[in-house]
């Protein structure tokens, strides 16, 4: 109780701005009004591009992982063969070794 009474001794205290308040309605032109809504449209579409940039962005991350992560499969399987190649290519050898000794 006693901080919210000193903020509002301190809040008093503040000098006002010396900005004046519109205390009345203000006409605009038929001009004026389609400059604000095209104003207001050019900041929603502006927001919206950007929304969908990020989207965008975040599924061609998405494709890159899988990519990847596809690629680094048909390695190891492209090893995989290599290795079972080069073992089956060299087995003769090994059976020779073996018989000759």
């Amino acid at each position: 109780m006693a901080k919210a009474s000193a903020e509002f001794v301190v809040n008093a205290r503040k000098p006002r701005s010396k900005k004046r308040l519109i205390t009345t309605a203000r006409w605009l032109t038929t001009k004026d009004a389609q400059e604000l809504r095209q104003k207001q449209k050019a900041k929603e579409d502006a927001a919206t591009a950007k929304k969908r940039a990020a989207i965008n962005k975040k599924a061609e991350m998405e494709a890159r992982k899988v990519q990847k992560a596809a690629d680094r499969t048909v390695r190891l399987v492209e090893q995989q063969t290599t290795k079972e190649f080069k073992d089956e290519y060299l087995r003769p050898a090994k059976i020779h070794k073996t018989y000759y000794k």
